[in-house]
């Protein structure tokens, strides 16, 4: 009883939390058991403008969340669920008596139950945890979207890193496989917007010669061979400051405080070239930036008549 207790007033100091990829991939796990969407976790994290504990209370309004459990679902019954979710087995009697006591007195919600029993993890359960919310964020930041797959990642995780390594490395080789590209109607370019967008980075210069140039020009994908790196204007072209990350909307890989190399150079130091960052924390939701040549910066690659 005295842990429970603790995690409650533990829980309490976690008013108004602002939502993150990673305590908003917890949720998921909790309520779902499965991986967020990337669709999902983009709206909830950068869209919604909601603190954690509503989206929680919002996640009940969903229809996903009422044919898990409907009207007449038992509060023991939503106990067991919850935990078997998140640690993959019951709660003990004490834990189990605790809740349903609340529940039923309406002295607690669902949702802020849900929250006080992820933030109160400990030992085994905590490392259970913490290996489904790596595999959900490697799921989602993917771009994956297949509710199915998304269930189907969290099985068989368990305390042991090896069971996140090996699920992490499956959801990466099947990204390898599906690459990707959109086109922009409006400027006629194509963009690359694959998981390399979001995992890899390269200099625009070093001494090994591997810099964002011959990447792009080494790239084959979806057919084509004629990628390059885009100049500045090519990148302002694909952003959009209402949303944060500020990409246009049709992007998937696009994960959070990305800076994204362009071709220029620094016209006020040689030594440096030009960029731009992607990020949610900007009030407008992009900048532009100098940096060393020899920094290490994401690259999304382009096809097409350039943009001057």
């Amino acid at each position: 009883m005295k842990k429970i207790i603790l995690i409650l007033m533990f829980f309490t100091t976690l008013y108004a939390e602002l939502a993150t990829n990673e305590n908003v991939t917890k949720l998921y796990v909790a309520t779902f058991d499965r991986a967020p969407d990337a669709n999902g976790l983009k709206y909830w994290v950068n869209d919604s403008k909601l603190e954690l504990e509503d989206i929680a209370t919002s996640f009940f309004e969903q229809n996903e969340t009422k044919a898990l459990y409907p009207d007449g679902y038992s509060n023991i019954d939503f106990i067991n669920n919850i935990y078997n979710n998140l640690f993959a087995h019951s709660p003990d009697q004490d834990g189990l008596t605790y809740w349903q006591i609340r529940l039923d007195s309406n002295k607690i919600s669902k949702s802020i139950m849900i929250l006080a029993i992820v933030n109160g993890a400990q030992n085994d359960d905590k490392s259970i945890l913490d290996n489904k919310t790596a595999v959900g964020l490697r799921f989602a930041e993917g771009g994956l979207t297949d509710i199915e797959s998304s269930k189907i990642v969290m099985k068989g995780i368990t305390a042991d890193s090896a069971t996140k390594d090996a699920m992490i490395q499956a959801i990466d080789s099947a990204l390898g496989k599906a690459s990707t590209t959109i086109s922009d109607a409006s400027t006629g370019l194509v963009w690359q917007d694959n998981n390399d967008t979001i995992n890899i980075r390269k200099p625009q210069l070093n001494t090994s010669g591997d810099t964002i140039f011959t990447y792009c020009n080494n790239l084959e994908l979806d057919g084509k061979s004629d990628w390059r790196v885009p100049s500045l204007n090519e990148l302002a072209s694909i952003t959009d400051i209402n949303n944060r990350p500020a990409f246009k909307t049709g992007f998937k890989y696009i994960g959070d405080n990305l800076y994204h190399w362009s071709k220029e150079e620094d016209p006020k130091n040689s030594s440096n070239g030009v960029g731009i960052g992607f990020t949610k924390e900007k009030e407008q939701g992009v900048g532009f930036f100098s940096f060393s040549k020899e920094d290490a910066l994401y690259v999304r690659c382009v096809s097409g008549t350039a943009i001057q």
